[in-house]
């Protein structure tokens, strides 16, 4: 069970890790997010759930690594705070919709 568990962990990460595609994400907490996420990624993206520890999303993203396109169904915090954790001179373009009293539909974009 622990082997599936860890195998799961890195295939998420490695999709997580590539500069190539549009990282849906949502939130897990609230159950109206998933539809929404799943709506907006469509056939064309694979939807994630937003990882529990998001030091690592937050640095790699504000670095310039990793996904240079988020689309989100998350409260307003996290795409705000991925945007302020990137340098000041690259600044990504972000999107916003409020969905419902928690939730907002974003779109991140890197300038990288």
């Amino acid at each position: 069970m622990a082997a599936k568990a860890s195998s799961a962990l890195s295939r998420s990460s490695a999709r997580m890790a590539d500069e190539s595609r549009t990282l849906v994400l949502f939130d897990q907490r609230f159950p109206a997010a998933r539809p929404h996420a799943e709506r907006l990624a469509g056939i064309v993206h694979d939807i994630e759930r937003l990882p529990t520890e998001l030091s690592d999303l937050f640095q790699s993203f504000g670095n310039g690594y990793g996904p240079r396109r988020l689309i989100g169904v998350t409260p307003e915090s996290i795409p705000f705070c991925l945007a302020e954790f990137a340098p000041r001179g690259k600044r990504p373009q972000l999107t916003l919709r409020r969905l419902d009293q928690d939730l907002f539909a974003w779109y991140l974009r890197h300038p990288t």
